[in-house]
């Protein structure tokens, strides 16, 4: 996918294993764009993509789904979709999240992603 190809990028020179976009250039760039409005159509696979690449960047994408919630993010269903994802990819660090929802997005979340309800 083009998003993840981007990320994945290297850096010209000799160091050829260093990303063009590293784990503090991608945390600072997310940050920046939860606070957007409207968030970008493609926050969501950024953020889940920037997961798979740098997983030491859970707690803070974390953060990131607890700021989604306060910015009522089921309100966007292309965004509400990826949220799903990411919790689902984060489990179990999302279910403090999860358990926030209001009952409506709660249910929602439950039956598009089946596996939250295991943890």
């Amino acid at each position: 996918d083009v998003t993840m190809l981007c990320l994945k990028q290297q850096k010209p020179g000799l160091d050829q294993k260093a990303l063009i976009y590293d784990q503090k250039t991608l945390a600072s760039v997310l940050q920046q764009l939860v606070d957007q409005t409207p968030i970008p159509l493609l926050f969501m696979r950024t953020v889940i993509h920037s997961h798979q690449l740098y997983p030491k960047l859970k707690d803070f994408i974390l953060g990131l789904l607890q700021r989604l919630v306060s910015k009522s993010i089921w309100t966007q269903p292309r965004l509400w979709d990826g949220f799903i994802k990411c919790c689902s990819l984060t489990m179990p660090g999302s279910l403090g999240i999860i358990i926030q929802l209001p009952p409506k997005q709660l249910e929602d979340l439950l039956t598009k992603a089946p596996s939250t309800k295991a943890a």
